[in-house]
């Protein structure tokens, strides 16, 4: 998936979910039940220590989904960046993405979400 802000700049997100791998090279895999949220700046190419992600982007910063849930104003992915902002509006796209109404996940399964991601469908 990813995101226009209202400066214009593409953000890429990823979601990790538990199985997967993460970080830099991919030396961490998700423990946990509960998704972490990837951010990108889809403006420059990818680290080549991120690239196995197949994201085409440079990461930013990373969430937990419990986090981003308990926010409901914008959010500043880079303190040192003016651009790279979620808005109210892109936070409320973010979530509706991960979680749509209705209380039923976009992603019913780890194995949906890794095919999913696989074929650069999020």
């Amino acid at each position: 998936m990813q995101i226009t802000n209202q400066m214009g700049i593409q953000i890429g997100i990823r979601v990790v979910t538990q199985g997967m791998k993460y970080g830099q090279e991919g030396v961490l895999t998700r423990e946990h039940d509960e998704p972490l949220i990837e951010f990108y700046d889809l403006r420059h190419p990818p680290e080549t220590e991120m690239a196995y992600t197949g994201v085409n982007g440079r990461f930013i910063t990373r969430y937990r989904l419990e986090t981003l849930r308990s926010m409901s104003c914008g959010l500043a992915l880079d303190d040192e960046n003016d651009d790279l902002i979620i808005t109210p509006d892109d936070h409320e796209r973010l979530m509706t993405f991960i979680e749509p109404p209705q209380g039923n996940p976009r992603f019913q399964s780890r194995e949906e979400l890794r095919v999913r991601e696989a074929h650069h469908v999020v």
